[in-house]
């Protein structure tokens, strides 16, 4: 059976506060006065996520998706692979970063990318669905520590550079629309992107790409095709990250997926500008991907 319990009184919001690690203490920590201009502290950011020279960045992710139900012991569902082309572009206001990112899941033992995983709560299998999603964003710098902030800590020659976004937005996937995929009339999702480079690095302003390892970190509602309906929950995302040159350095399996489901996703001119991005959580596409495998269910 599907557990039905109440939603905790934290949500999932205050879950990502909690794993964010964030305290008074933290945040007052001192930062060197070459990051306290916002030029040069956004400068760094896009150095270290991607290339200030406008060269094509691929970043490939790998980890695993956790449950989160209140009064259950919690479990790993299964894994999670990602790749991301990404851009930047220096404008007048700081810096557009062009991007287009495939997500799919895979068998925790085989390791193989999964189509179906049997939902161990309703003891059937469900249909499982890649997320591929693509999206221009700027980064202002006006908007620096207001509507988004970069943290940074500097220990000797290792700097950590800290990234978090929290989103609440209306959901087109409810349960009155949708009663197997639909959660809530909202979507709620935390991230948190960890950067890990050298000082010396970062101060080399010559070096447009910043060497740097990194984690991607996401508290949210559930993904929709589990189809657990409206029961309150949460799942939790942890995955590890690197930064790769081309396309043709990701994993040979998930290249060949991509090649014959996503073809224009491997590939980012430098010209194009994409579409904002409308959904942080990738329901529009969820919603067009159910609707194609079992026909329109929105009332």
């Amino acid at each position: 059976m599907s557990p039905r319990m109440p939603r905790a009184a934290f949500g999932v919001q205050g879950l990502a506060a909690l794993m964010s690690g964030a305290d008074p203490a933290r945040a007052a920590m001192p930062v060197p006065e070459a990051f306290q201009d916002p030029h040069s502290r956004l400068d760094a950011f896009v150095r270290v996520e991607g290339d200030a020279s406008g060269e094509l960045v691929v970043q490939h992710d790998v980890g695993s998706v956790y449950s989160f139900f209140d009064g259950v012991t919690d479990r790993r569902l299964f894994d999670t692979e990602r790749f991301a082309l990404r851009r930047y572009r220096r404008i007048e206001a700081g810096w557009l970063r062009t991007e287009r990112a495939v997500t799919v899941y895979r068998d925790p033992e085989s390791h193989r990318i999964i189509a179906a995983w049997k939902n161990p709560w309703l003891e059937r299998s469900v249909d499982v669905i890649d997320l591929a999603q693509e999206s221009t964003h700027q980064f202002s710098v006006a908007e620096l520590g207001k509507s988004y902030d970069i943290g940074i800590t500097i220990h000797e020659d290792d700097v950590f550079v800290q990234h978090s976004s929290f989103a609440v937005e209306a959901s087109p996937i409810t349960p009155l629309s949708h009663p197997l995929h639909g959660q809530d009339d909202i979507w709620e999702g935390s991230d948190f992107l960890n950067f890990f480079c050298r000082l010396r690095d970062v101060n080399n302003r010559k070096l447009a790409r910043v060497p740097a390892v990194s984690s991607y970190n996401r508290v949210s509602s559930l993904l929709p095709w589990l189809e657990m309906g409206d029961v309150a929950s949460a799942m939790i995302v942890q995955t590890r990250s690197e930064k790769l040159k081309r396309v043709e350095e990701l994993p040979r399996d998930l290249l060949d997926h991509a090649i014959k489901l996503y073809p224009t996703y491997l590939a980012l001119p430098a010209d194009v500008t994409l579409p904002p991005p409308v959904s942080a959580s990738g329901m529009d596409f969820y919603k067009a991907e159910i609707a194609r495998k079992s026909g329109p269910v929105a009332r």
